[in-house]
C-alpha cells in the first residue's frame, strides 16, 4: 500500500503489488487466520487464569455471570459468553479504589506508565501500563502506522 495525494490534496491509497518487504513483521504479518487462531487458543486459558488470579474485580464480574472458574470459561469460542465491561464500571472501581482501581491486574510496583482518557464523557479513566504492556503497544502501533504507509525518516 502507498499513500499518495489525490486531485484535491487529500491522502489517497493505492493498492500497488505489495510484498512481504512492505510489512513491519512478515512474521506475524503473513500468518493465516487458523495460525492465529491456534495462537490465540492456546493463550486463552492462561488468560483467563491470569484474570481470576490477580483481578478481584475480573473475578467477581465472571463469577457473577456464571463462569465461576477458569475452566468455566471454556475455549476462545466461547468468548461471546464473556460480560462486557463498561467504562462507567472502570470509573467507579476507580473512585472507589483509587488511584488504579480494583480492575487492576498486574502488580503496582510493575506500572511503568499511566496512560489516561480526556474525560469528556466523565470522570478520566487511567490506564496503567507495564513494561510488557507498553512493549506490546508500542509493537501494535508501529505495525498500524507502518500499514498506513509511515516510514522511519
Amino acid at each position: 500500500m502507498r499513500l499518495r495525494l489525490n486531485n484535491e490534496g487529500r491522502l489517497a491509497s493505492q493498492q500497488t503489488n505489495s510484498s512481504v518487504a512492505d510489512l513491519l513483521r512478515p512474521d506475524v504479518e503473513t500468518r493465516t487466520v487458523d495460525e492465529q487462531l491456534v495462537r490465540d487458543r492456546a493463550r486463552w486459558p492462561e488468560q483467563i487464569r491470569y484474570l481470576f488470579e490477580n483481578s478481584g474485580f475480573y473475578r467477581d464480574k465472571l463469577t457473577d455471570a456464571g463462569i465461576g472458574t477458569p475452566d468455566a470459561a471454556g475455549t476462545l469460542d466461547d468468548l461471546r459468553h464473556l460480560p462486557f465491561t463498561e467504562k462507567d464500571e472502570i470509573r467507579i472501581s476507580q473512585a472507589e479504589h483509587p488511584p488504579f482501581g480494583i480492575h487492576l491486574a498486574a502488580d503496582p510496583r510493575s506500572i511503568v506508565r499511566v496512560y489516561s482518557t480526556s474525560g469528556t464523557t466523565g470522570d478520566p479513566v487511567y490506564m496503567p501500563v507495564t513494561a510488557a504492556d507498553l512493549a506490546m503497544w508500542i509493537e501494535i502501533s508501529s505495525r498500524s502506522y507502518y500499514a498506513a504507509g509511515l516510514r522511519p525518516g
